[in-house]
């Protein structure tokens, strides 16, 4: 890395749970790590939201490693948010990353989510897979709940997979505009 490359001052954000005075949970994003990053537009996409398109940049970071560093966060670069996609660390000596991020129009486009309910023969352990344009992993709760959080605007397919059980459906696609998706819900059954 070339001194003066890293100019620009990100924000990396998670997205934290807790209760307020009443005991109700309570969603909002927290500062994760600052980093000084260089930052470069790559490619961009248009999408229709609410009758409107919209044109969203991806931009490629690269910056000192953060450790914990996940899919599920997001960048701040100056007043533009941007969800994190591909985490690629340096491959030499781990103290580098780029991260490829999609531009997020509105804050509140990127608090949606998929979750749903595993019921039947098994409920907890089970491994849910998200493929589309996001790609992560996540597992059943003790009560079948599970959730993908901090999802942008997109087209993604949710499968469950757990040994010596089947799923019903095998698979849900699912496309999120502006609103969580709370029905991406399984039955499982022993083979």
């Amino acid at each position: 890395m070339q001194s003066g490359k890293l100019r620009n001052r990100i924000q990396i954000e998670t997205y934290v749970s807790s209760l307020n005075s009443y005991a109700e949970q309570v969603r909002s994003w927290s500062t994760y790590a600052e980093r000084w990053a260089d930052a470069r537009t790559t490619g961009g996409t248009e999408v229709e939201n609410s009758g409107k398109r919209l044109a969203l940049a991806t931009v490629t970071f690269l910056f000192r490693t953060v450790d914990g560093l996940t899919p599920d966060m997001r960048i701040k670069w100056g007043s533009t948010y941007y969800q994190v996609g591909t985490i690629d660390p340096d491959r030499t000596d781990n103290r580098w990353q780029t991260v490829v991020a999609q531009e997020i129009e509105g804050v509140a486009l990127n608090n949606i989510g998929i979750s749903g309910t595993i019921t039947g023969d098994e409920v907890s352990g089970v491994t849910l897979t998200l493929t589309g344009d996001a790609s992560r992993t996540t597992t059943s709760a003790a009560d079948g709940t599970y959730s993908f959080t901090v999802l942008a605007p997109g087209d993604y397919v949710v499968t469950p997979t757990l040994t010596d059980y089947t799923f019903t459906p095998v698979s849900k696609a699912i496309t999120l505009t502006t609103t969580d998706d709370t029905d991406a819900d399984f039955v499982s059954a022993s083979v």
